[in-house]
């Protein structure tokens, strides 16, 4: 037999047993690949997902911790268990609601909160506080009356002048009483910050109707120009900013932007991504799933914690000197599956005490 014929019989092609077996490790091999890809997919989610959340807790204590501290602080005068120091010429905000809440711009009161009064149950808090820069008064100010008041404007104070702003709140105080007004100018060089009755902050902005009024009391501030030799402090003004400052979980934009299209987005427990933590009306912080708030404060050698509601009940509003936050954030993006379902997403919470940096004085 020839050379060429031995070698033709010696050629054989793949059956179908080895090509099955060929595909079916292929396919076993696709398989591992394809789930190796899906886990490090769900891995990276859950880091992410993860970091997200630690990023939101390191936010929101730092920025309520702050606040929540410095709720109380109106320059020098001292926190009293009682209202006589403050005298509040702002008009909007400034009482006592029908539970026996302080509102939120009420500055006789460091910080007051409102129980289950946001989505799902959630709590609302309220800080007062102005901020620690001052300028001096220059002349004699009668808090009751007085349409405007001078400030020292000179270098030594120029910049914390200029970051007086037309609707800010203000606080003048002398360690003895503090007045709390709303600047109706955009000070000039003069260093004349107008306190109008007749001027409101416009409807719409942040505050909208806000102004002042008249309020019947005798007590007058002295300034640089001052005689001070019957032994009684000058006064400085301080900022408050927009005046108090409340937290609150409502609705994220993002699911007011679906529903406004038609859409049918909810905060509550089974969609967390659409809930957010509010700062003054302004979301924050979106996957705040609950916000919870209790209020410390001392009787005796003993400290007592209760919600919004005990704290009114008991008539203590003016003793807060701790409050106590109970935090749960939610991831936003899905892990595992791409359903809607709460266990796909990661949820911490965070539990923190802060301490009010002003005591209160009992008299």
């Amino acid at each position: 037999m020839s050379k060429s014929i031995m070698l033709k019989h010696q050629q054989r092609g793949v059956g179908l047993i080895e090509l099955m077996v060929s595909v079916t490790i292929g396919l076993l091999i696709m398989a591992g690949v394809v789930q190796l890809y899906l886990t490090s997919v769900e891995t990276q989610r859950s880091q992410e997902g993860l970091s997200r959340i630690q990023e939101n807790i390191r936010f929101v204590s730092n920025r309520i911790t702050d606040e929540g501290a410095s709720s109380g602080f109106l320059g020098c005068v001292p926190r009293l268990d009682d209202d006589s120091r403050v005298i509040n010429l702002l008009t909007d905000n400034t009482g006592v609601d029908g539970n026996g809440v302080p509102e939120v711009n009420n500055f006789a009161s460091s910080i007051s909160g409102l129980e289950n009064s946001g989505l799902n149950n959630t709590d609302e808090v309220f800080f007062r506080f102005a901020t620690a820069k001052s300028i001096p008064l220059m002349n004699e100010f009668a808090a009751g009356t007085d349409p405007s008041l001078t400030l020292d404007n000179s270098i030594n104070f120029q910049a914390a002048y200029n970051s007086i702003k037309q609707w800010d709140i203000g606080v003048l105080t002398d360690c003895n009483y503090a007045v709390v007004f709303l600047v109706t100018n955009d000070p000039g060089t003069d260093g004349v910050v107008e306190i109008s009755r007749s001027k409101t902050i416009p409807p719409g902005s942040p505050n909208g109707g806000q102004g002042n009024q008249d309020v019947d009391t005798t007590i007058t501030f002295r300034g640089v120009n001052d005689d001070i030799s019957d032994g009684r402090p000058r006064a400085r003004m301080y900022l408050a900013g927009m005046g108090g400052y409340s937290y609150d979980v409502q609705l994220s934009e993002a699911a007011k932007q679906i529903n406004s299209g038609g859409g049918n987005a909810q905060c509550d427990a089974n969609y967390p991504q659409y809930c957010a933590l509010f700062r003054n009306g302004q979301e924050i912080m979106d996957g705040v799933v609950d916000f919870q708030v209790e209020y410390g404060w001392r009787n005796g050698n003993l400290v007592s914690f209760g919600n919004a509601t005990a704290v009114a009940s008991a008539g203590m509003w003016n003793r807060i000197d701790r409050i106590k936050m109970d935090v749960t954030l939610s991831a936003i993006e899905v892990t595992g599956t791409n359903d809607n379902s709460t266990s796909k997403r990661i949820q911490r919470e965070l539990s923190q005490v802060v301490m009010l940096k002003n005591p209160v004085v009992e008299l």
